[in-house]
């Protein structure tokens, strides 16, 4: 399941898409 994380942020967003 490929995720890319989103920084700055206040946790990790999971984009399945």
């Amino acid at each position: 399941m490929p995720f890319c994380m989103n920084w700055p942020s206040e946790e990790p967003i999971m984009d399945v898409g």
